[in-house]
């Protein structure tokens, strides 16, 4: 395995998944406080932009710091962040899924199985016509599959913003563009208010922009911004 070549005795291509899973099932218990101070855009596309350039220096750091404990350290770190932030962009696709037909939720899982399968697929291939352990193609492997897993997720974010800025989104969502712009600074203030005093939330104001489900309809325009 690639890291365990960088890092020859410290088990690298044991311990980086486990530190990967391990903070990415960890981070689960606090996903609800998360959604409640994160704006869904920010969970999903604010996400991939952070893995889009941790996934880059992962080989990066390898190949320029390598059988060091500094660069061990470094991929450590990264992947158990990587954990995490996978863990809320998947919980929180999951959740938009869920205001859209199942068809929707249905296609979630497909891709979430397809973006499993592709990734070990190219890894095969990789290993296969390009192994890691030549002298002259030492890194190149594992820069390409980077690589493209790189692209593929500057294609999602562009993906979700189409998608989420589209009329038929913000219809099943219950936001009329019209009113796009305002939803963050009203809803803030509408929640302090609120929360000093309940009775005087003025119900018919929110419901222009109202979760068509009902209910928590200013805790929902503050989680999506």
């Amino acid at each position: 395995d690639f890291y365990d070549l960088k890092f020859p005795g410290r088990k690298a291509a044991f311990i980086f998944p486990i530190a990967n899973l391990f903070c990415g099932v960890l981070i689960n218990f606090f996903m609800t406080q998360i959604a409640k101070k994160s704006s869904i855009n920010q969970r999903i596309a604010g996400t991939n932009v952070i893995i889009f350039f941790m996934l880059i220096m992962v080989p990066i750091v390898a190949i320029t710091s390598p059988n060091t404990l500094f660069g061990y350290v470094i991929i450590l770190i990264i992947l158990s962040l990587l954990g995490i932030l996978n863990s809320i962009n998947n919980s929180s696709v999951v959740g938009l899924a869920g205001y859209f037909p199942p068809k929707y939720m249905s296609d979630q899982n497909a891709g979430t199985g397809i973006g499993g399968i592709i990734p070990n697929l190219l890894r095969i291939l990789i290993i296969v016509f390009i192994p890691s352990n030549s002298d002259q193609t030492d890194g190149k492997g594992i820069l390409i599959y980077y690589g493209v897993a790189g692209a593929f997720i500057l294609v999602c974010i562009a993906i979700h913003y189409k998608f989420i800025s589209s009329e038929y989104a913000m219809k099943k969502i219950g936001i009329n563009s019209s009113s796009k712009l305002l939803l963050y600074a009203e809803a803030t203030v509408e929640k302090e208010n609120t929360a000093l005093n309940p009775s005087s939330l003025e119900h018919d104001k929110r419901d222009d922009v109202n979760n068509p489900k009902g209910g928590g309809g200013g805790e929902f325009l503050v989680v999506f911004r």
